[in-house]
């Protein structure tokens, strides 16, 4: 490490960036209702994916069954079921086979209670 301090900066980056995801997931699941949650979700993959370059006007791919959905975030498959139409029926976002579409961003966000800054993004520079 001594003689690549550039390493490791970029390994202690990465450690931080981590920590600051696990904090924000733990509040997340303690503090947030279930709706909360799976909005919460949907923003962080959203940013993820577009940071990636993996979005198309407001939908990305997301190939997990509602059951790994449901076990991530703490739930049964039956009332993840019951929030993605809720979110839907809010006009926020829908769920099909394999992907997500972000109807409303704002709203989205917004139900969410989303803050991006846990996720140490650098916007990319645009020429």
């Amino acid at each position: 490490m001594d003689e690549h301090p550039n390493i490791a900066r970029a390994m202690y980056t990465a450690q931080l960036v981590d920590e600051g995801i696990m904090r924000a997931w733990i509040v997340s699941m303690g503090r947030r209702s279930s709706v909360e949650r799976v909005a919460h979700l949907i923003c962080e993959l959203y940013l993820r994916a577009l940071n990636i370059g993996l979005t198309h006007d407001g939908d990305f791919a997301l190939p997990l069954s509602q059951i790994v959905l449901a076990d991530a975030l703490g739930m049964t498959p039956v009332h993840i079921n019951r929030v993605l139409k809720e979110l839907h029926l809010a006009g926020t976002m829908a769920l099909s086979r394999g992907s997500v579409t972000i109807i409303d961003p704002e709203k989205l966000v917004q139900t969410a209670g989303f803050d991006e800054n846990y996720l140490h993004r650098r916007r990319r520079q645009t020429v």
